[in-house]
């Protein structure tokens, strides 16, 4: 899938806790063009939004790992770093995210679903991007 003209090579924060889940998506969005940055958890993407100041894409999933930032927290967090940074909320089940209220799911511009393979999960993302461009 081509990306937009301005989404080309733009970096991309991948939070993920799953390794091989978030390597392979890595790759699929390497393969379409973005530059991501793998990381496996919040702390460690906030440590790298303060030293790159181009970042302002991020992909989080809801399934951070337990005793550190949740995705919420992290949403949170890179808003007040990034103000505009767009913030893509990944989740594996619709109901993932009834615990979250109006207000923490208005600091994701958009949810996707992460499904077993990598390649749907990055087509999502995607169109979310792109969407976000016009």
């Amino acid at each position: 899938m081509p990306l937009d003209e301005g989404l080309a090579l733009r970096e991309v924060l991948l939070v993920i806790n799953d390794a091989p889940y978030r390597s392979a998506l890595g790759g699929a969005l390497r393969s379409a063009g973005l530059r991501p940055i793998e990381v496996a958890t919040p702390i460690a993407a906030l440590d790298i939004v303060d030293q790159a100041p181009g970042v302002d894409l991020a992909v989080v999933d809801i399934d951070t790992l337990p005793k550190t930032l949740n995705a919420v927290a992290f949403a949170r967090m890179m808003k007040v770093r990034k103000p505009t940074a767009r913030l893509v909320l990944t989740v594996q089940h619709a109901d993932d995210t009834a615990p979250l209220d109006e207000r923490e799911t208005e600091l994701f511009q958009d949810i996707v679903f992460k499904g077993v393979d990598p390649a749907a999960t990055a087509a999502g993302i995607l169109r979310s991007l792109e969407l976000g461009q016009r």
